[in-house]
């Protein structure tokens, strides 16, 4: 089973770099300040894509540990 597209690292780097992209082309940025742009991007859904799945675990056994202790 696929999941959605917006749930992919994929997807968000596109968006995010698509934008800075707009935003040079707009002459709001300049190349430079582009180039650090996508850089950060790239990093931050990378550390994203590390982080998330961690609390998503935690958060999972949060939860079977409640369930136990509400069981006894």
């Amino acid at each position: 089973m696929e999941k959605p597209g917006y749930k992919t690292t994929e997807f968000w780097i596109t968006i995010l770099t698509t934008t800075v992209s707009i935003l040079l082309t707009a002459g709001i940025i300049n190349s430079e300040e582009a180039d650090t742009l996508n850089a950060a991007v790239v990093q931050i859904v990378g550390l994203m894509a590390t982080i998330v799945p961690i609390i998503v675990v935690i958060g999972k056994y949060i939860d079977s540990r409640t369930q136990i202790k509400l069981n006894k």
